[in-house]
């Protein structure tokens, strides 16, 4: 249900509800204005003259913006409608207007038309996009993508980065970077087959000098905004900054402290530390591109994007991947990546170099589950069902259970265990029973390999459910992580489980 009436801070911009007197962010007082008390218009009303509205898609502070269908061409598009009439935000709207008409990028969505109703009001017409933000995906409760989707969407929001930040002038020739100054999972959808759009170019701005940032700009990208957003002037760092958060936010499913908390109090941001599926140089890449202060990072998108695609993409993986697809090495992307990596000699098969001895050791894992959860607040459990192969020998699937825990100090710690076929169908078995006793029987879990125990305990009745990972030393030391999970939650991962061994007959 749309709200009858939407308020918006006119010093930050943020949300606010419709009858709230201060702004919660940054405590400035509301007062009903044209520029942040509107009504969405409704469903079915015509604008322009051949547009007719179909629904409200979403509602910010400098805009809106509504899904509208052409009624002569029969075409779906998106229309942006300013929604402040004072004549510094109209001059805004039409130069964002003006750069996006003149953009031509797969990746950015593509305006096609711009007009203003008698009454003032300013629309811009782009094309709709069918698919769901990376804020969606993330809010959701289990994670339904996995380190390798991150790659790719990642890449391709390089390619539209490093396109906006070489932009020229196409009747000047004249060299004119655009910095976004606004990426973040909310302002990126991911259509149906995989690509990325990226969205909101409203607060973009050509590179120059010393610019100093709006402060609308830093109150729509917290925590995705750089230190120099602030007030120092924006560059194409900057946009490597967000783009290295959202990365960051996508692959832990976390929020990092801001730019400002960090340089005042620094602290290390491990991805590994949360998920250990991410390669290490892909890993110190986003680490890196974090970088409170800009010189600290890489000095453009490209060398990012190469960084990235030298650690997800490795010579070894090359081979491993390869097998018998040699065929396909010098074509598509796989060829390019390769002539990156080894250069077009190696890439092409004719620089001598020995193949790999077949059988060389290498595995490939399918992954059937993968499951996480953060209802505590200091502690994550990762569970994952993988299917692995190798060159000789029959399929093994392994389960994984790891928890990260965040101590007192803020130090985290991670306790992993890995069980085989048999322990790992009883695990989803038993836990599937725990929800079904009766409130005065308790369950317990328990799994042991080598120093490592998993332990569940079960109070009865609706739970909660405490599961403890323990690590013994060679000398007698003990480390351990827990977390608690409730009904609900093991419900869902007893399910997952469930579905995810079903995919494979259990073995003799």
């Amino acid at each position: 249900m749309i709200q009858h009436s939407i308020q918006f801070c006119h010093a930050c911009g943020s949300r606010a509800a419709p009858h709230a007197l201060y702004c919660v962010d940054c405590g400035t007082r509301l007062a009903p204005t044209i520029r942040n008390a509107r009504t969405p218009r409704p469903a079915g009303g015509r604008i322009g003259g051949r547009y007719r509205l179909r629904r409200l898609i979403d509602m910010g502070g400098n805009g809106a913006v509504y899904e509208a269908l052409h009624e002569q061409l029969g075409t779906t598009h998106a229309l942006k409608e300013s929604l402040a009439n004072d004549q510094p935000a109209l001059e805004q709207f039409l130069s964002e207007a003006r750069l996006m008409a003149r953009l031509d990028h797969p990746v950015l969505v593509r305006v096609s038309d711009y007009f203003v109703e008698p009454s003032g009001t300013a629309f811009l017409v782009m094309d709709y996009v069918s698919g769901e933000t990376l804020q969606h995906k993330l809010e959701q409760s289990v994670a339904s993508y996995s380190v390798s989707d991150v790659i790719s969407w990642l890449l391709q929001l390089c390619s539209a980065l490093e396109y906006l930040h070489d932009y020229r002038d196409p009747l000047t020739g004249q060299l004119r970077p655009v910095i976004h100054r606004d990426v973040k999972p909310l302002n990126i959808v991911v259509t149906g087959d995989g690509r990325v759009k990226l969205l909101d170019l409203g607060i973009a701005r050509f590179a120059v000098p010393g610019e100093a940032t709006t402060r609308i700009a830093r109150a729509v990208t917290e925590p995705f905004a750089p230190i120099e957003q602030y007030g120092a002037g924006t560059d194409a760092r900057s946009d490597l900054y967000a783009l290295g958060v959202t990365a960051y936010v996508m692959l832990t499913r976390q929020l990092p402290p801001s730019a400002l908390e960090r340089a005042t109090q620094p602290l290390d941001l491990r991805v590994r530390a949360i998920n250990r599926e991410v390669p290490p140089a892909v890993a110190a890449a986003i680490e890196r591109a974090m970088m409170p202060r800009a010189d600290a990072r890489f000095p453009s998108i490209e060398a990012f994007r190469h960084a990235i695609e030298s650690g997800w993409v490795s010579e070894d993986r090359l081979d491993e991947l390869a097998g018998g697809a040699r065929g396909r090495e010098t074509s598509g992307l796989w060829g390019v990546l390769r002539r990156a990596l080894v250069g077009p000699g190696e890439a092409s098969g004719t620089a001598g170099r020995v193949p790999p001895a077949p059988g060389a050791g290498f595995r490939l894992a399918e992954r059937l589950v993968e499951w996480r959860s953060r209802a505590d607040g200091n502690a994550a459990l990762d569970v994952t069902v993988a299917l692995e192969r190798g060159p000789q020998g029959p399929a093994q699937l392994r389960l994984s259970a790891q928890i990260s825990q965040r101590g007192r100090r803020g130090k985290l710690s991670l306790q992993q265990i890995m069980l085989e076929e048999a322990d790992a169908r009883a695990f989803a078995a038993r836990l599937a029973e725990l929800p079904r006793l009766s409130s005065r029987m308790t369950g317990e879990l328990h799994f042991e390999i080598e120093r490592t125990t998993l332990h569940g305990i079960w109070p009865g009745g609706r739970g909660p459910l405490t599961l403890t990972i323990r690590t013994s030393g060679p000398r007698g030391g003990l480390k351990a992580c827990a977390i608690t999970i409730d009904r609900r939650q093991v419900e869902a991962l007893a399910a997952e489980l469930q579905f995810g061994l079903r995919r494979v007959r259990a073995g003799p």
